[in-house]
């Protein structure tokens, strides 16, 4: 039968993923704090620098040409450009970040992706930046300064949907003959009806309820039947089952700390963990 301490063994392959990758490694408290700073720390040093580039006196100074409004140096505008992005990218990280360390679900694996989306906002601010340039900036100085570190900036901050944006004007102008036959290639769903994978993960959850039920019957924490005189193992979550888990959890000692790090229905490793407790529980 597993002790509660099994349940902090979180950095382990789930039971529906490959066995030959990489342990899942969660990362510490001490160092969650410590990226917590560095993004901050980052974020509060790009907003300084954005800061005194839009409040330089580059308006004062501006190439006021024979004909038409002032222009701004484009050399300044393409740094405005890249801080730009690179605070929209701190900000979307630093946002990923909160959210993850929250639900104390950060990886180790996600730390490069959240330190990259500065560099990434900045080189996609670029983009856009020559995207506005080919369009022509009107307006005052002050004003063309404004719109580059607000198309940048929201560049940063939504940097996928801007990649994606950016894909698609490419499929369409360079459309290939056929499509690359890649190897290791990661699965991704698509945005209309998603893939086969994720059918068939949506069907495994009612297997997986299931099982659930039927080892918690077996062990004796279900009964055959529901309150309302339906078969306890049917596939749906329902009151009884999650009374029937809690009830299991205490009397195996998972309890305080541990049944927090457990997570609850609605938490990735939730199910995977909640399995092999009652499969092992459920052995001779």
């Amino acid at each position: 039968m597993p002790k509660a301490d099994h349940l902090l063994g979180l950095n382990t392959p789930a039971l529906d993923e490959d066995p030959d990758r990489p342990a899942k490694k969660y990362v510490e408290p001490g160092m969650v704090i410590f990226h917590g700073v560095a993004f901050l720390a980052a974020t509060i040093a790009a907003g300084v620098v954005l800061y005194m580039l839009e409040c330089s006196e580059t308006c004062c100074t501006a190439i006021v040409p024979k004909e038409g409004p002032a222009v701004v140096p484009a050399g300044h505008l393409l740094l405005v450009a890249i801080v730009s992005g690179m605070l929209g990218g701190l900000i979307h990280a630093i946002s990923s970040f909160t959210d993850f360390a929250g639900n104390r679900q950060l990886l180790h694996s996600w730390i490069p992706w959240l330190y990259l989306r500065a560099p990434i906002g900045a080189l996609l601010a670029v983009v856009v930046y020559f995207v506005l340039q080919t369009r022509g900036l009107s307006g005052s100085c002050c004003e063309q300064l404004h719109t580059v570190a607000l198309s940048a900036a929201l560049t940063g901050l939504f940097s996928k949907q801007v990649a994606d944006k950016l894909s698609d004007l490419v499929d369409n102008l360079f459309v290939p003959s056929k499509q690359p036959a890649r190897y290791d290639a990661l699965q991704r769903e698509t945005t209309t009806g998603g893939t086969a994978a994720s059918a068939a993960k949506e069907e495994g959850y009612d297997e997986t309820i299931k099982r659930v039920q039927q080892l918690l019957i077996q062990l004796g924490f279900l009964g055959q039947t529901t309150s309302d005189g339906k078969a306890a193992d049917d596939g749906i979550l329902d009151d009884d089952t999650r009374a029937a888990v809690e009830t299991f959890l205490a009397a195996h000692g998972v309890t305080g700390d541990a049944r927090k790090q457990l997570g609850d229905e609605y938490t990735p490793d939730f199910w995977p963990l909640l399995l092999d407790l009652l499969e092992s529980a459920a052995r001779p």
